[in-house]
């Protein structure tokens, strides 16, 4: 998904689902600017809402930093 259907979809999201859900389950309330894949789409993870979570920019990152270590078998 790209361009204008991908930014609806963004909007759609963070229209209803807000926080980043990584620190709510921590206690803390930050919001969701990242739009992330739970199970990514290199490892199969589908292109469904049912695998869709907002993510605040800090979190997103360390999620991203370990998903390429457990790739690339490296630190980042």
């Amino acid at each position: 998904m790209r361009g204008s259907s991908l930014q609806a979809r963004r909007a759609n999201w963070f229209a209803r689902f807000p926080l980043c859900v990584a620190c709510e389950k921590l206690g803390r309330v930050s919001a969701a600017l990242e739009l992330d894949h739970v199970i990514p789409l290199w490892e199969g993870g589908p292109d469904a809402d049912s695998n869709l979570q907002g993510l605040c920019i800090p979190c997103h990152a360390a999620k991203t930093a370990a998903e390429l270590r457990r790739r690339y078998g490296k630190s980042q």
